[in-house]
C-alpha cells in the first residue's frame, strides 16, 4: 500500500445499515445472531436466529497469556484468496472506546491511534464497518485482533464463498460458513488458549480475566 493509498475500510467506509445489507444479500439471509439474541434487523431484511445453521464455536479457557495477534492472522489466512472481507463492530461492553470514561483506557488507546492512522477519525459508533481489499490481509488481521482483545460483539464476513462468522464479547466465536472449517479450528486450540465446543449448547467454564492487548 503506497503512502498516498488510504486502506480499502477507509475508502468505502460501510456505514452500518449498508454493511448489513450487503452481507445479508451475500448470505442468502444467513443467520446472524448478536450478544443479546436478538433478531438482528434493518429495513426490508430480517434476520431470524436459527443455531442449528453454526459449524463450529471456540471458546477462550480463561487460563495462561493470550495471543490476539496470532489469532487475528489465523482468521484472516483462513478466509483465503478473498475478494472483499468485512469486519462490522456491533456492540462492547466498554462501548466504542470514544466516550469520557474510554478514551484515557490504554486498552482502546492502541486502536484508536491504528484507525486514526488509517485516515478514520469518526468514532467507531458512527463508522462501525471495516471494509478490506485481497491486497489488505495485514489489516484485516489487525482488526480482528483487536475486535478479540477489545471484546467486541462483531460480524466478519468475506467473498467469494460467503464466508461468515460472529465474534462475542463473551470469550468465544461461531463459525456458520467458511473460514477453513476443521482447519481453522486446529490451528485456534493450537495457540493454547481457544477450545471447540460442542454442538449444541456446551457449557463453557466461568471465566475470571481481563482482555490483554494482542
Amino acid at each position: 500500500m503506497s503512502g498516498a493509498q488510504r486502506p480499502g475500510f477507509q475508502r468505502r467506509q460501510l456505514e452500518r445499515e449498508a454493511a448489513l445489507g450487503r452481507i445479508a444479500d451475500q448470505n442468502d439471509g444467513a443467520i446472524l445472531r448478536d450478544s443479546s439474541h436478538e433478531r438482528l434487523e434493518r429495513p426490508g431484511i430480517d434476520i431470524p436466529v436459527r443455531d442449528h445453521r453454526k459449524k463450529a464455536i471456540l471458546y477462550e479457557d480463561g487460563v495462561g497469556p493470550r495471543d490476539y495477534a496470532r489469532a487475528g492472522q489465523a482468521i484472516a489466512a483462513s478466509a483465503g484468496r478473498f475478494s472483499e472481507a468485512i469486519v462490522l463492530f456491533r456492540w462492547a461492553l466498554s462501548g466504542d472506546g470514544w466516550d469520557e470514561r474510554s478514551t484515557p483506557d490504554a486498552t482502546w488507546g492502541p486502536y484508536r491511534s491504528w484507525r486514526a492512522a488509517q485516515g478514520e477519525h469518526r468514532r467507531l459508533y458512527d463508522a462501525p464497518g471495516h471494509q478490506f481489499d485481497p491486497d489488505e490481509v495485514t489489516l484485516f488481521s489487525q482488526t480482528i485482533a483487536f475486535a478479540l482483545q477489545l471484546g467486541w460483539d462483531a460480524i466478519v464476513a468475506a467473498s467469494p464463498k460467503r464466508q461468515l462468522m460472529l465474534l462475542s464479547h463473551d470469550y468465544f466465536l461461531e463459525v456458520y460458513r467458511g473460514f477453513g472449517g476443521g482447519s481453522l479450528v486446529r490451528h485456534l486450540a493450537g495457540l493454547g488458549h481457544w477450545r471447540k465446543a460442542d454442538l449444541p449448547g456446551t457449557q463453557r467454564p466461568e471465566l475470571r480475566r481481563s482482555r490483554r492487548m494482542p
